[in-house]
């Protein structure tokens, strides 16, 4: 229930009778909702402001924001940030999510994951940064935004071919 459903829903409740600080708190929470502006939880760039995003090759490029069909691409993918260092570090989350993707992509290609069946074993991958490895989760329906794996026989070689590729580029 919203926050005007809320209210609506306690003045219908509380007979308001003569307490006027009562109506009085009731008629400030209102005020508080009409003053709240709507929020976004992603930025998005005016015309003609400057704006970033990650190339295909994995670089960070910079654009003006016109409305065209490349902007209007990188906003529904969600590749557009307001300065070079947030599209730099969403680049490093990219490439490590998309090596995954990949790997997965190339051992289980005609995957079918079935978040409803509980029986089946979904195998997510995860990278520990304490330890400084990659390492799995068993879970039937919880994702944590890296695809899973469904067969077992898969996790062990996938978690070699990260560790690897960390090593290499750590």
């Amino acid at each position: 229930m919203d926050d005007r459903k809320l209210l609506k829903k306690a003045r219908e409740d509380y007979a308001l009778g003569s307490d006027y600080a009562i109506r009085d708190l009731f008629n400030r929470f209102e005020q508080m909702l009409d003053d709240k502006e709507p929020t976004s939880m992603v930025w998005e760039p005016k015309k003609g402001e400057k704006y970033y995003f990650v190339g295909s090759d994995g670089t960070v490029q910079c654009h003006y924001w016109r409305g065209d069909q490349l902007d209007m691409d990188l906003l529904k993918h969600h590749n557009i940030f307001r300065t070079e260092a947030q599209a730099e570090k969403a680049a490093q989350h990219q490439s490590r999510y998309n090596l995954v993707l990949q790997a997965v992509m190339h051992l289980e290609p005609d995957q079918v994951v079935d978040w409803s069946d509980v029986n089946q074993l979904k195998y997510l991958v995860y990278f520990n940064h304490r330890d400084g490895i990659w390492d799995k989760d068993i879970r039937h329906y919880l994702e944590t935004g890296y695809p899973p794996l469904t067969d077992k026989r898969n996790v062990q070689p996938l978690l070699d071919y990260l560790n690897a590729k960390e090593k290499e580029n750590g």
